[in-house]
């Protein structure tokens, strides 16, 4: 499958975001807190989870956003569960986009 250079420019952007906004998070929570990394990365666990749970209640039903995500508990939470696990691996190198996922397919 060939990308599209110009396609991957969003997401790219959406992760250096996304990365940029949970690191001043984390730094600002580790900071006040006085807790240590490990508590506040569980906290941060904790609050992608309550975000997936509204996202995906808000992707249910005959009034659910019309993007054709259709939330599956299960397999969404493996990928999560998947991308954490490359990410925080040695070999951070691993490209997200080159992994097979699992599940039915």
């Amino acid at each position: 499958m060939h990308h599209d250079r110009n396609a991957l420019a969003p997401e790219k952007q959406a992760s250096a975001h996304m990365a940029q906004s949970i690191r001043h998070a984390f730094c600002t929570a580790v900071n006040a807190s006085g807790l240590p990394p490990m508590a506040v990365l569980e906290l941060a666990s904790m609050a992608l989870g309550a975000i997936y749970k509204e996202a995906a209640a808000a992707h249910r039903g005959s009034n659910g956003c019309p993007c054709g995500w259709h939330p599956d508990a299960a397999a969404d939470l493996d990928a999560l569960r998947l991308a954490l696990g490359i990410a925080a691996s040695v070999d951070a190198s691993v490209d997200l986009r080159s992994v097979q996922a699992l599940g039915n397919g």
